[in-house]
């Protein structure tokens, strides 16, 4: 996210990806990976988040948005919203509301903020530092400790072993 990239419509009160609406489909379950071919959670990174949102065209995959739109529940680390914050802070994005009206349409459009727990904090500082950003680790650590898959683009994260099998990459 080197580059400045603005928002191309505000955010809508209701998420429209490819495939229709979001809204009312993230029922709060409890973690789990699979239930057949359903994901019951699935964790969006930083920039995933943003560019699903913003139906940034060649960003993801067409796997990954068929992850995105059929999960039962979406979610993102509490370190996703400090991330955005950041970023919209120091200009590397440009968001068309105020970071808090955005991220009050995240949480009212049912995607959960999980929170950074004690747990989460234990295991992302034990994870392999593949590179050095520690919120990177902290998103795969909520991944992990929810059970949940993780959708990123992030080249570094297949690094990580304790993803295989709840990772869609690009």
């Amino acid at each position: 996210m080197g580059v400045k990239q603005t928002c191309r419509t505000p955010l809508s009160s209701t998420f429209i990806g490819r495939y229709g609406s979001r809204k009312g489909r993230h029922t709060q379950r409890p973690a789990g990976k699979r239930l057949g071919n359903i994901i019951l959670m699935l964790i969006l990174d930083t920039h995933t988040l943003y560019w699903w949102v913003n139906r940034t065209p060649g960003k993801l995959t067409k796997r990954q948005i068929d992850a995105i739109e059929t999960a039962d529940t979406l979610a993102i680390s509490a370190m996703t919203c400090w991330e955005m914050a950041w970023l919209v802070k120091h200009g590397r994005i440009v968001l068309q509301l105020s970071i808090s009206e955005w991220l009050d349409q995240i949480e009212e459009n049912g995607i959960a903020i999980i929170p950074v727990s004690r747990s989460i904090t234990e295991l992302a500082v034990s994870l392999q530092e593949h590179h050095k950003d520690p919120v990177d680790r902290l998103i795969i650590a909520t991944a992990i400790t929810h059970q949940a898959q993780l959708v990123s683009v992030d080249g570094r994260f297949p690094e990580y072993q304790e993803v295989n099998g709840l990772l869609i990459s690009g």
